[in-house]
């Protein structure tokens, strides 16, 4: 049995999943097995690169799908052909920095057997790119989340940049606990896992970029582009059903629950959304108005106090 399975879903994405090969190739850390989830992609291109990492001695594991099954279903299907002692989701269009396993691994073995955190996160770089011509191009660079230092269940509830899942790896034997990850989902998936998970775990935090969120801002449509961008209107029709089936278990056990705190942290995340909108407001106001009256206005002061000093001495 390896330490970790990597489960990487893919669908007729040959250069995203290029790219996420060299990724997982040169870690540092070995132990691993890669499990290629191929929801309902051609065949022949999966199969290609799983060869060639074999021919490096790595452990693959090929999953075909039939028809696209969707993302949560190729992650269950991944996890259920494995067997790692440690889990994690390394999406075909994001990458890792080659010591991501060794410090992730090395972080949760070194915690005692009865501690609570499970899984451990890393900082992450967002990377932001597009296709020309068959090729990938960066053209900038920035933190997902500079502050990034815990992860709370409270933040996780609204959505505060929450670390996406080519950063967390956490133990295989908490879904013995709280499930697999819902296949009714077709976003946001991996939100209502984090949940599940922190209503029972805790998250370590290893404060270096150690993962690459790849996210593709400009392609709306096809293979290659982002659901998150892509299908912004499913993302917000996703959250509002889930807001309100969560709300509606917590009135059905008559007890505050995650449905409470989701809700709840939603609105005021909205709250302090429009309290910063209208700061910027203002502070635009005075900059193109008030600021500039003020400085005319000392400016003035500032020359009758000179004449006047100039009158006095002559």
């Amino acid at each position: 049995m390896k330490m970790v399975s990597i489960i990487t879903r893919t669908k007729d994405r040959p250069l995203m999943l290029e790219r996420a090969f060299k990724s997982v190739v040169n870690q540092r850390f070995k132990e691993y097995q890669w499990v290629i989830v191929n929801d309902g992609g051609n065949i022949g291109e999966v199969d290609d690169i799983a060869n060639r990492a074999e021919s490096k001695g790595i452990e693959v594991i090929r999953i075909h799908h039939d028809c696209c099954r969707g993302m949560e279903a190729s992650s269950n299907d991944g996890i259920k052909a494995s067997d790692g002692k440690y889990v994690v989701i390394h999406d075909d269009d994001d990458t890792w920095h080659p010591e991501f396993l060794e410090r992730t691994v090395g972080y949760m073995e070194s915690l005692p057997s009865h501690s609570s955190i499970k899984g451990v996160v890393t900082k992450v770089n967002k990377i932001h790119e597009t296709i020309i011509g068959g090729r990938i191009l960066t053209y900038r660079k920035s933190d997902y989340d500079p502050e990034l230092d815990n992860v709370t269940l409270i933040k996780m509830a609204r959505l505060d940049n929450i670390p996406p899942p080519i950063s967390f790896l956490y133990r295989r034997d908490v879904l013995d606990d709280i499930g697999l990850y819902r296949e009714d989902l077709q976003v946001l998936g991996d939100w209502e896992f984090n949940l599940r998970f922190l209503g029972k775990y805790d998250l370590g935090v290893i404060t270096e970029k150690l993962a690459n969120y790849h996210i593709r801002a400009g392609i709306l449509e096809g293979a290659y582009g982002n659901t998150i961008v892509s299908q912004r209107d499913l993302h917000s029709s996703t959250l509002a059903s889930l807001k309100n089936e969560f709300l509606r278990r917590d009135l059905e056990t008559g007890r505050i629950g995650i449905g409470y705190i989701v809700n709840m942290a939603g609105e005021f995340q909205e709250l302090h959304n429009g309290s910063f909108y209208v700061n910027r407001i203002y502070k635009n106001i005075y900059r193109l108005t008030l600021g500039p009256a003020i400085m005319v206005y000392r400016s003035a002061k500032f020359a009758v106090k000179i004449a006047l000093e100039y009158l006095r001495t002559s």
